[in-house]
């Protein structure tokens, strides 16, 4: 697809009042003074086509800075594979006046677009684009500043779009030395390859420990623990301590027997609170429904009150939409008749009857033939005009017919606002009443009260003496402490050859776990080759796209290893303050022309500023599209010059 411009015109558009720009070849300079509005046809090229400024603001100002009155446009004509489309963005301007005095009026703004004076909405417009095969790449493929602008990851996303499918597995394949990583690669990703060896070191390491370290640990634990005991002194303390244990039980089942009645006092003084909580609920419900209600009602009214209002705002905007066409069929019906009447008074002037060769008049059937031609055609255009009349006569009808249609509609949706509002100013209390006198329960809550007392004195009395239980659960712990350290003395004294065993089993799992963290490590390095390699071989395919500008993908860190970057160089030089005005412009439009090549579509390429490229850097631009250039001159009026 190839898109190229063959005329723009600008009215009322920012400091333009109307401009009839020609674009004849594919390289031309849009030249002029500063001020002359060089910048403002490359933005209006761009606000028509995806709604930015040539700085690339979203929704850029296109009014006159003296003005919003007006009605700015932007119309191109477009050559697209040989064939002429005609594309236009208008932007009108609306204010509603207010109704209510010190109010400010309501502005609002719309777009109409036009594809060969047809109208469209937006999204119908980006629609009818795609059609014609201009897709949501047009900003990245033509605008010269927006690629290198975007984050690293969005530049490495359309890049690396462009290469051929190349597999992992095949590039390990072709690789000396790689035949593990291959092998994996056959069956997994790299991803799921990377990850699978990962998951082997760090579990690894989280039983060997990143060096070995939780191994030797554990082994020096196991020699350490190979000591002489007394056996008998051990023995003693265990059943002291077992002793302890049985007594601390019996505390124990004191105290819980004692907290199950205190619970039985405490469960029956809140079912007695429950009870009377809920006779207080009961009272509560009955009003909260009641106030529900009497909200429901209100907040459905205050629903049909807003849509009312509504439809009186629309209905109004429609009057005046009417009103409009009205005014303009009775100026259409008055002009037709001024020009029938125009051509009534027409007639026959006898001068044109001289023969231009020898100036003689014509013979007389001659003269009378054009005189019955004359009144003939006087009769057609006088038809013709009537029946523009008749039709705007017609169209007349209708729009009257259809305004008081809707002024009966307003109407009504006046009288039933006023039914609303009259039904909001009731008063709030029309429900009072109906709510039922809450019962007494007095001799009910001193019968609780006293049931309540008495219950806490059974409670003082059973507290009395009560032993506290955590303190006792504590004591039980440290005492299960204290046995399990005994038998685990015990233990190690009788285990030494079993501990000699596990020794030998952990030295067998160490040399175990040091060749499975060589192999992962090794397979990893095996990895990072292969995916060194890809990126090399992705590197050279994307590169090949570009004539002057190279991307690097990846950088090495000082400690050997490399990360994702997306850079662009010209020679040995980033794109940046390291290189000059001219060539960074060489550099964006070689950019925009790979990857129109790439995808196929072909846009207008606009170069802003461009008076920093001399003759020399301007003959060396390559792009295989239409290259625009606006360049300061010293000229004091806007033009377009072909290169």
């Amino acid at each position: 697809m190839e898109l190229k411009i063959e005329r723009i015109v600008l009215h009322n558009f920012k400091g333009l009042k109307h401009e009839n720009l020609l674009f004849n070849n594919n390289n031309v300079t849009v030249g002029g003074a500063n001020g002359t509005g060089k910048s403002s046809v490359m933005c209006g090229w761009l606000w028509l086509m995806a709604d930015v400024s040539e700085t690339l603001v979203s929704n850029p100002p296109v009014f006159p800075l003296d003005s919003e009155e007006c009605t700015p446009s932007v119309e191109v004509i477009c050559n697209l594979d040989g064939k002429q489309i005609t594309l236009e963005r208008q932007l009108k301007r609306t204010v509603k006046k207010s109704k209510i005095e010190g109010t400010a009026d309501a502005v609002s703004f719309s777009s109409t677009y036009l594809v060969n004076s047809v109208e469209y909405g937006l999204r119908d417009f980006k629609q009818k684009l795609d059609e014609y095969g201009i897709t949501d790449k047009f900003l990245t493929l033509s605008h010269p500043d927006l690629f290198l602008s975007q984050k690293k990851d969005e530049m490495r996303k359309v890049l690396f779009g462009m290469v051929s499918d190349i597999t992992d597995y095949e590039v390990a394949s072709q690789m000396d030395g790689c035949f593990e990583a291959a092998e994996l690669l056959k069956n997994y990703t790299f991803t799921e390859a990377q990850s699978m060896q990962n998951a082997n070191l760090r579990k690894i390491r989280e039983v060997y420990g990143k060096d070995g370290e939780l191994l030797r640990s554990k082994i020096e634990g196991l020699e350490s623990a190979k000591v002489d005991l007394d056996f008998s002194a051990l023995e003693l303390q265990k059943n002291m301590i077992k002793e302890k244990l049985a007594n601390n039980k019996t505390e124990q089942a004191a105290c819980e027997q004692t907290e199950r009645d205190l619970n039985e006092l405490r469960n029956r003084d809140l079912a007695l609170q429950m009870e009377l909580s809920g006779i207080v609920q009961k009272e509560k419900a009955e009003k909260k429904a009641l106030e529900e209600k009497i909200y429901s009602e209100r907040k459905s009214l205050q629903e049909q009150l807003s849509q009312i209002e509504r439809d009186i705002s629309r209905l109004n905007n429609e009057v005046d939409i009417h009103g409009g066409a009205i005014k303009r069929l009775e100026t259409s019906i008055k002009q037709g008749r001024a020009a029938i009447s125009e051509i009534e008074a027409e007639v026959f002037d006898e001068t044109t009857a001289i023969c231009p060769v020898c100036h003689r008049l014509y013979e007389s059937d001659k003269i009378e033939e054009m005189k019955n031609d004359f009144e003939a055609d006087k009769l057609r255009r006088i038809a013709d005009r009537h029946k523009e009349v008749t039709e705007f006569m017609s169209l007349l009808a209708i729009k009257r017919s259809e305004l008081a249609e809707i002024s009966k509609k307003i109407q009504k949706a006046i009288n039933d606002k006023a039914d609303i509002e009259t039904a909001l100013n009731k008063p709030l209390n029309a429900f009072d009443g109906a709510m039922e006198e809450p019962h007494t329960y007095d001799a009910e809550i001193e019968r609780i009260n006293q049931a309540i007392a008495d219950n806490n004195l059974l409670i003082n009395n059973l507290k009395v003496g009560l032993k506290n239980m955590t303190l006792l659960k504590a004591e039980e712990l440290k005492l299960h402490d204290e046995l399990r350290n005994c038998e685990i003395q015990l233990a190690k004294a009788d285990t030494n050859n079993e501990i000699d065993e596990k020794i030998e089993a952990l030295r067998e799992q160490q040399t175990k776990y040091e060749q499975n963290k060589a192999d992962a490590e090794r397979i990893l390095y095996l990895l990072s080759l292969v995916q060194k390699r890809k990126n090399e071989l992705l590197t050279e395919e994307i590169n090949a796209h570009f004539k002057l500008v190279k991307f690097s993908f990846f950088e090495y860190q000082k400690n050997g290893e490399y990360k994702e970057c997306c850079k662009a160089f010209v020679g040995d030089k980033e794109f940046g303050s390291a290189l000059n005005n001219a060539a960074q412009i060489k550099a964006k439009v070689d950019i925009c022309n790979g990857l129109q090549n790439f995808y196929n579509e072909h846009y207008p390429i606009w170069l802003d500023n461009s008076e920093a490229l001399d003759t020399e850097n301007q003959a060396q631009l390559e792009a295989d599209t239409q290259l625009i250039l606006l360049r300061v001159t010293d000229g004091k009026s806007l033009f377009v010059k072909e290169d």
